[in-house]
């Protein structure tokens, strides 16, 4: 998932915080093996076990990788394939 990080979209982040904690708390009901590949600049906080559980190392990378990098509004799919190998 790419999230805009551009002036336009100043309170995605937050947004994206609660719809990812919802997704993940639903998709570990099921006992499924979840993997999150996040790609933004801010800091995005999911829940634990996915995350951390604090929003201070924003990482778990059994579960959840952030890779912090500016996503612009025209430029995510470019993005995501400059980033891969990491």
């Amino acid at each position: 998932m790419a999230i805009d990080t551009s002036a336009n979209f100043g309170d995605e982040a937050e947004m994206c915080n609660n719809v990812l904690n919802v997704f993940t708390a639903a998709f570990g009901a099921t006992g499924g093996n979840l993997e999150v590949v996040v790609m933004s600049r801010k800091t995005i906080c999911i829940s634990a076990p996915t995350d951390s559980g604090g929003c201070s190392s924003d990482e778990n990378l059994a579960r959840y990788r952030h890779v912090k990098t500016d996503v612009e509004s025209n430029d995510a799919r470019v993005t995501i394939r400059s980033a891969y190998d990491e």
